[in-house]
């Protein structure tokens, strides 16, 4: 129940604070290939490809925080609420209540949508795969009841940031997004330090923008060779 905790509160503080950068990510050509989401039939099995499963409800992945360096903004707001963080914000004792007790009926109430999203993404994949003719009719009305569900979610998750911003003064506010800036920071910079790690490993090619442009104008400088000059016979 906490890691459901932490992924209801993650979009609050994203969203007060400046998204981070986007780790870059292995490109495609060369050495560096683009990594593939793989499902339990493999490559585009699993995740919404041919003869594959469905994607879990969620979103591509399924569940929640998926890629994003330990340390988050879930993580963060979880510590804002313990005494160090608070005291650090200064956060009055009815403000920490207020925070708790919001966050745990958000909480309750995505548990009990995403049973619900569950339920009809199970009922989607049996109309689907089912044996004979595929009721259509059918299917888009269980598509239709998805999306209910998934708009439902979206108003919900709102709520944590409505709750933040309603709870903390401009003052802790600021200073909650200085804070967050630093640990995020520091989380990404020992994320990047790790992946550079491991791709430096023996039998590991090392991955980085250089390698990639290099790459690249192999490819386009052969493409080039192999083309007949436009003045030959």
């Amino acid at each position: 129940m906490k890691q459901v905790s932490v992924s209801i509160v993650m979009v609050a503080l994203a969203i007060l604070v400046a998204a981070p950068a986007i780790a870059e990510r292995p490109n495609e050509g060369g050495e560096c290939q683009k990594r593939e989401l793989r499902g339990p039939g493999g490559p585009g099995q699993g995740a919404g490809g041919p003869g594959g499963g469905f994607r879990r409800p969620g979103g591509p992945g399924g569940g929640h925080g998926g890629g994003h360096p330990q340390g988050g903004p879930g993580r963060f707001i979880e510590k804002m609420l313990e005494d160090e963080m608070a005291k650090e914000l200064k956060l009055e004792a009815k403000q920490v209540t207020a925070l708790k007790k919001g966050i745990a009926k958000v909480k309750k109430q995505e548990e009990a949508l995403r049973k619900k999203l569950e339920a009809a993404g199970k009922e989607q994949a049996e109309l689907l795969s089912a044996k004979g003719e595929v009721d259509e009719k059918a299917v888009m009305k269980a598509i239709d009841k998805t999306g209910k569900i998934r708009t439902k979610m979206a108003k919900l998750r709102i709520q944590p940031i409505l709750l933040v911003k309603k709870t903390l003064t401009e003052e802790q506010l600021e200073k909650s997004r200085k804070m967050m800036h630093e640990r995020m920071a520091k989380h990404r910079q020992e994320w990047a330090k790790r992946r550079g790690d491991e791709a430096k490993k023996p039998g590991k090619p090392e991955c980085d923008q250089t390698e990639r442009r290099k790459s690249k104008k192999d490819r386009s400088a052969k493409r080039k060779k192999a083309e007949p000059k436009a003045d030959e016979e």
